[in-house]
C-alpha cells in the first residue's frame, strides 16, 4: 500500500540543549520520580502573555505552581479537586487550561506522566509517513516499559513490524524526546547526551534509522 512505501524524515539536532537522567538509557523513560522543585518563574511568563479570563488565569496559576523540578504536575487529581472546589469549576475546564499550559516551553512541561510528557513532545515532529508517526505513539502509550526491559520481538509482534523497526523506534525517543523538560531551570545535574542527526525512514522492510553524522 501507498502508506508502506518509502518515505523519510530528516530530524536535525535542535539549538537548544536537551538533559536527561537516563545516561541513554530507556529504562528511565518508564519512571515517574517524584521532585519538588518548580520552574513558576519562567512558566508564569508564558502564562501573562495570554488573553484568558481572569478565573482562567487564577486556575493555570495554581496549576503552574504544582510543577516539580522536572516540569511534571505529579500531584494533578489533588490540585484538580482543590480547584474544582475554589472556583466551582468542572473537570473539563481544569483539563482545557492544563493543556494551555502544555503548549508552553520547555516541550513537555505540566505533563502528568512520563508518558504523557514524551507525547506532548512527539506532537511538534512533523511526520511524512502518518504510520511511522502512529506506531511511535502506540510504543510510546503502550509499551514503554516493556520497550525499557528490552521486549523488542514481543512489541514487534504486537504491532506486525520488525524488531529492528521497534529498536529504531527507541533510538528514535532517546535521541529526539526529553523526559526531563526542566532540567534546564534547576541546579540539580543530569548526564547530558548529545542528539545526532539521523533518518527514519519506513518501508515495506520495516522502519529503518540510519544515522547521518
Amino acid at each position: 500500500t501507498r502508506e508502506d512505501q518509502l518515505s523519510s524524515l530528516y530530524l536535525n539536532a535542535p539549538k537548544k540543549n536537551n538533559q536527561s537522567t537516563n545516561s541513554q538509557d530507556i529504562s528511565d523513560f518508564a519512571k515517574d520520580d517524584q521532585t519538588n522543585i518548580r520552574l513558576y518563574d519562567y512558566v508564569l511568563d508564558q502564562l501573562n502573555m495570554e488573553h484568558l479570563s481572569p478565573k482562567d488565569h487564577q486556575i493555570a496559576q495554581e496549576l503552574i505552581e504544582g510543577l516539580d523540578e522536572r516540569g511534571y504536575i505529579n500531584n494533578y487529581l489533588e490540585i484538580k479537586e482543590k480547584i474544582k472546589k475554589n472556583h466551582n469549576v468542572p473537570d473539563r475546564k481544569v483539563h482545557d487550561v492544563l493543556k494551555i499550559i502544555q503548549n508552553f516551553e520547555p516541550e513537555g512541561v505540566g505533563a502528568r506522566s512520563v508518558k504523557e510528557c514524551l507525547l506532548i513532545q512527539l506532537e511538534s515532529h512533523q511526520f511524512e509517513n502518518q504510520r511511522l508517526s502512529e506506531i511511535i505513539e502506540e510504543i510510546i502509550t503502550y509499551h514503554l516499559e516493556q520497550l525499557s526491559e528490552k521486549k523488542y520481538e514481543l512489541i514487534a509482534k504486537h504491532l506486525k513490524i520488525e524488531p529492528a523497526g521497534v529498536i529504531a523506534v527507541e533510538e528514535f525517543i532517546k535521541n529526539n524526546l526529553n523526559p526531563n523538560p526542566g532540567a534546564n531551570f534547576t541546579s540539580k545535574k543530569y548526564s547530558e547526551y548529545v542528539i545526532p542527526s539521523f533518518e527514519v525512514t519506513i518501508d515495506d522492510d520495516g522502519i529503518q534509522l540510519v544515522n547521518l553524522e
